[in-house]
């Protein structure tokens, strides 16, 4: 079986979703983009996971719904060995000190999304008084 996080997780955007044209928006794709995707998760598994109408909803079938959990638990764990290596002795983090850090809401968006792109262990940031 050659399945990969990113089948994975269009997998999981459809189950949560029931909603193609949803899920396809949720992970930047058109929705025939989707259903390939989805149909070549479902060729590698060897099971159909989701019932489709013609509306765009779907159903898990049962197999798709004893899938879900374990492609919940794969996307768990690949992300909590991500964070676990980078947080290792050595990997990059940068200590940011910005006036207002703490109530500038735009802070935390912006720190998570450089830590998101797997560049930084992490960020720190301390209040500088001004």
């Amino acid at each position: 079986m050659d399945v990969n996080l990113g089948q994975l997780e269009d997998f999981t955007v459809v189950a949560a979703e029931r909603h193609f044209g949803r899920a396809a928006a949720r992970r930047n794709l058109s929705a025939s983009a989707l259903t390939k995707r989805m149909q070549r998760l479902e060729h590698e598994v060897g099971a159909r996971l989701v019932d489709r109408d013609g509306s765009g909803f779907i159903d898990l079938t049962p197999a798709g719904r004893c899938f879900l959990p374990r492609a919940e638990a794969l996307l768990r764990s690949a992300e909590r060995a991500r964070r676990e290596t980078l947080s290792a002795p050595g990997a990059p983090v940068v200590r940011l000190g910005i006036p207002g850090a703490p109530t500038d809401p735009l802070s935390p968006r912006a720190w998570q999304a450089l830590v998101a792109s797997g560049q930084l262990a992490g960020v720190e940031a301390d209040d500088l008084a001004v």
